[in-house]
Order: C-alpha cells, then structure tokens, then sequence
C-alpha cells in the first residue's frame, strides 16, 4: 500500500501526464525525477478506469512524456479497465508517431481488450488509415476475429469507410465476410492472432493477389 504522500506524487503524475506538463517546477520533468528517486510505481492507476499516467499521455499524444515514461520504466502495454493498452489508443486517435515508436520498443501488436479487439480493429474504428496501414506493414494480424465475430473488414464497413474494408479484405481480412455466423472451420483453425492455418484453396489467392500487388 502506497503512503499518502507517494499516492498524491502517483497521482500528479497521472494528472501532468494527461495535461502535458512537462517544464517548470509544476512539471512532469521534475516530478518524474522525484518519483524515480522516491521508486513509486510508475504504473500506478485508480478506479474507475485504471488508467496509468503513460496511458493518459498517449491518448493526448504527449509525446516528450510518454517517451519519458517508457525510459523510466512504465508499462508499455498497460491495460486499464477495458485491457486496452496504450498502442490500442494511439491507434485509436492516429497517433502514428507513437505507435510506431511503441511498436519499436516491443509493444504486442496483436494485444486483445476485453472485446477481442487488437490495435487495428481501434485503428479502423478510428478511421485511421494510415495507422492500419502501418500496423498491416509490420504483421499485424488481419484475419482475427473479437467476440462478436467480426473481423477489421466489418468494422471498417460499419463505420462508413468502404475503401479501407475493401483494402482490408486484400490484406486478408476475408473471415466472416459474407456472413457472421457458420464459420467454415476446415478453411481455417485459428486459435489466436497471427496462429492461422490457411487451406491450400485460401493460399494460391492470396499468393495470386500479391502478384498483383
């Protein structure tokens, strides 16, 4: 249990993360040092949302923070009440300058919330192509599906962006497409993202559509 001076410091932090102060004696720079000396927990949250100080950053794309935070030990995949980690927001809000630098630091890119959903669902629900695009380049997985079966494919077309749905579905989003239930489970066992296990049928067109590509 954290004192109630360390659990005030916890808090500030929390609350400069998410303001972006950085300079400045009311600053995160100095309070950062503080707390580091201090060893209190840089992940430290509180209910309702359970939201670390590097999570608050993020979403608000502090950058100069949320690099401060990582190098001082933070989470980088912290989950807050929903599992979402910070590379889920900032795909979320386009910030691609800091999912590409999570990305660079090990963050999983497949990480699932408590809906399934890994960072591209929240990139596509964001209507964030360019964050898609990028997480597709590095391997992000674009066949799973959340826990209502839905693939990235379907999320991007129920938010109104036919081009993205269509891209998706060349990348490989095409499980469910017609239908989102009878699963046609010998065309693929998929047991996790990126664990897939695609018929012979399935890889002469995806082979076919690279050609093209």
């Amino acid at each position: 249990m954290q004192s109630g001076g360390t659990k005030e410091t916890s808090r500030l932090l929390i609350t400069f993360a998410r303001k972006g102060r950085w300079e400045g004696d009311a600053g995160m720079k100095q309070l950062l040092a503080e707390a580091v000396k201090m060893h209190i927990d840089l992940d430290y949250s509180e209910k309702p949302y359970f939201r670390s100080a590097l999570w608050e950053a993020t979403w608000r794309n502090h950058e100069v923070i949320v690099k401060a935070l990582v190098e001082k030990g933070a989470t980088i995949d912290f989950k807050d009440y929903q599992e979402r980690t910070p590379l889920h927001e900032a795909a979320y809000y386009g910030h691609l300058n800091l999912v590409e630098y999570f990305i660079e630091k090990g963050a999983p890119i497949n990480v699932l919330d408590k809906f399934g959903q890994t960072p591209l669902f929240r990139a596509v629900d964001g209507g964030r192509h360019e964050v898609a695009k990028y997480l597709v380049e590095k391997k992000a997985e674009t066949n799973w599906l959340d826990n209502d079966q839905c693939s990235v494919q379907h999320c991007a077309a129920f938010q109104g962006f036919p081009q993205l749905s269509s891209w998706l579905v060349y990348k490989g989003a095409w499980r469910n497409r017609f239908a989102i239930e009878g699963v046609d489970e010998a065309e693929m066992r998929f047991t996790g993202p990126g664990d897939g296990e695609r018929s012979e049928e399935r890889q002469r067109t995806d082979a076919a559509l690279d050609e093209k590509e």
